[in-house]
């Protein structure tokens, strides 16, 4: 430093070389968000396929015995909670049906057949739920006599077809984020009542032909007004909304089977 000051140059810095300099972070590398991102996938995909696998098996159980039909109505969480008993009760509780009918019994779109990916998803889980519906109302006994019907599968259809009723009529908490979904889970139902109306089920002894539609489902239906709740669906569709079309003829189809049943009603009575 003396010989600087004598040479009459500036004292040295010591911080200006002497110091090291700070290291800069190399950005962040977007492969750990990527694995995040399939690792999100993977689950989504196997819990979809998971759920699939689980409603099928159930479809199969409800449309082959009738113990399984009350077996699933009398479920409830909170005995299950406490223990689980070996009886199975003959009350039949709603959690299970406003399960399926509130969040899985609906389209979320007015296209399903034009969904994406993650729709059609959505699109299979709810098929595969209304094939529960639908199997928790078909008769699987073997009698040859197609007007016998059981009293608990009597009980089981009215308790099923009063939940479907109240589907329609009273909007899901999932409809009030917007027209699309509303319009999307009332498809769905409107779908459910044709499918329920339109059934064929062929067991050991009887003819799996057409002269046996399900009229006792109809006469349950035409008791518990649907034809009123569907027209009453129906006048409440805005039909300037887009894709609409699909929507009207889809509340249509349900109503023309009723229609016939209850014109052979009145033939009947006059």
């Amino acid at each position: 430093s003396a010989d600087a000051t004598a040479t009459g140059g500036p004292p040295a810095n010591p911080s200006s070389s002497a110091q090291p300099q700070p290291v800069v972070a190399p950005l962040t590398s977007d492969a750990p968000k990527d694995e995040a991102g399939a690792d999100k996938n993977k689950k989504s995909e196997i819990d979809f396929y998971y759920c699939g696998f689980i409603m099928q098996c159930l479809a199969e159980l409800l449309f082959s015995y009738d113990i399984c039909k009350i077996a699933f109505l009398s479920y409830s969480p909170k005995k299950r909670a406490a223990g689980a008993s070996k009886e199975v009760s003959s009350k039949f509780r709603t959690y299970a049906v406003q399960f399926l009918l509130n969040d899985v019994v609906s389209y979320g779109t007015l296209q399903p057949e034009s969904a994406d990916t993650e729709a059609r998803k959505r699109v299979s889980l709810c098929n595969w739920a209304m094939s529960i519906m639908v199997a928790l109302c078909v008769d699987t006994t073997a009698s040859p006599d197609l007007k016998d019907v059981a009293p608990e599968l009597v009980h089981v259809r009215k308790f099923v077809l009063e939940a479907v009723n109240r589907a329609i009529k009273e909007p899901a908490p999932s409809d009030r984020e917007g027209l699309v979904a509303l319009y999307g889970h009332v498809l769905a139902l409107a779908d459910l009542c044709h499918r329920l109306l339109t059934v064929r089920c062929a067991t050991s002894g009887r003819k799996p032909t057409d002269e046996a539609p399900p009229t006792h489902i109809a006469k349950i239906m035409l008791e518990k007004n649907f034809v009123a709740t569907l027209t009453t669906a129906l006048s409440e569709v805005d039909l300037n909304f887009p894709n609409v079309r699909g929507l009207v003829q889809a509340v249509l189809k349900p109503l023309e089977p009723l229609f016939v049943v209850f014109s052979i009603a009145l033939c009947s009575l006059s």
